[in-house]
């Protein structure tokens, strides 16, 4: 299996020594992925960067059987769980003090494409120079690092490996598809399952009546699908998620998607079968979504994922959905403003996550 990437080795490297694993890039060095312009992530792999012009298939990529999932303090802690075909893992991140006292919420992280849950929390600070990590100290919360099944394959012009995470969204959603929460639509509906039936095993520690959902970029999209999926089930109350820098695709839209990890030679939400990408918008009554960009996500020429933003808020808005709550700031993908913000807005003023 071979990568057309329209960068050299030197520049690769120089990338890589200058930036975290999936921070985005200025304009000078890119790749090209499915007709347009994309960031590299050497040597951690975007969607973009598997899935080139070579039209390579999923099925082609090596599943690296690796967990990247590691403790760095002790307050953190890797468990490992099944997605019923493989083994995966997370990591969860318990404060010492806080707001809540007894039994902590817990706010769930989906790390974008590329990703793992090695460091959880700390791998960028937003404009006001929090972690994560700081603010679940902040307000007693209980912080999870989810980890999407990594993969790896060979970059053709450095002949480095790539390797990096993929979440396992479906691919088609439609009018009359559903959700798609069920286990046979993905290994990740029963990864999530999994990871909230082994929360509920310490119930002194986790308290799953209070769960929240958030996520940049790939976890974005992973946010929208999974948490009305979370929603619906029995052992978890998740009231409120938050996206940030990927919002909703709609087939003929003219927003140019990265790759479809399924049939590469299509954008997400382009494939001969699908209308919409990375779910069918439905009614969730008791669900709230909190909705953060920037207007020049990823640039101020063509805002892709910000128009995206935009346009699963008119969605969820119409289906009678409780109206999203909405912040626009300046800046590209993934830049994030204040985290304290994102906690406020799923807190609602309930006190679930961040306690009065």
């Amino acid at each position: 299996m071979k990568f057309f990437v329209a960068t050299t080795a030197a520049a690769a490297l120089a990338l890589a020594a200058a930036r975290t694993e999936t921070e985005y890039v200025g304009p000078s060095t890119k790749i090209v992925a499915n007709s347009s312009e994309v960031p590299p992530h050497y040597p951690w792999a975007s969607v973009e960067d598997f899935f080139t012009q070579s039209g390579v298939d999923k099925d082609e990529l090596e599943v690296t059987g690796r967990l990247l999932c590691n403790a760095d303090s002790p307050k953190e802690k890797v468990y490992q769980i099944s997605d019923g075909t493989q083994e995966r893992c997370f990591v969860t991140y318990t404060p010492t003090s806080g707001a809540t006292d007894g039994p902590k919420p817990v706010l769930y992280f989906a790390h974008g494409s590329g990703g793992n849950a090695a460091h959880c929390g700390e791998a960028k600070s937003d404009q006001q120079g929090n972690t994560w990590l700081d603010v679940a100290d902040k307000y007693g919360f209980v912080f999870i690092c989810g980890e999407a099944l990594q993969y790896e394959a060979i970059n053709n012009a450095t002949n480095q490996p790539l390797h990096g995470g993929l979440w396992e969204i479906p691919e088609v959603f439609t009018d009359n598809s559903g959700a798609k929460c069920d286990t046979s639509d993905s290994f990740d509906n029963q990864y999530m399952k999994n990871l909230v039936a082994q929360l509920a095993k310490e119930p002194e520690q986790f308290d799953t009546s209070r769960f929240f959902v958030t996520g940049c970029s790939m976890g974005s999209a992973f946010t929208i699908w999974q948490s009305p999926c979370l929603h619906q089930l029995d052992n978890v109350n998740v009231s409120a998620f938050s996206s940030h820098s990927t919002g909703l695709k709609k087939k003929g839209d003219g927003l140019r998607f990265p790759p479809d990890t399924y049939n590469p030679q299509y954008s997400w939400g382009e494939c001969p079968e699908c209308q919409y990408w990375p779910t069918t918008v439905q009614e969730n009554q008791g669900l709230k979504a909190c909705v953060f960009d920037n207007t020049a996500d990823p640039n101020e020429q063509e805002p892709t994922f910000y128009t995206s933003s935009k346009q699963f808020v008119t969605a969820w808005n119409a289906k009678g959905n409780r109206q999203a709550e909405t912040h626009w700031g300046t800046g590209g993908h993934c830049d994030i403003h204040s985290y304290i913000d994102i906690a406020t807005c799923l807190d609602d003023g309930t006190g679930r996550l961040i306690g009065k």
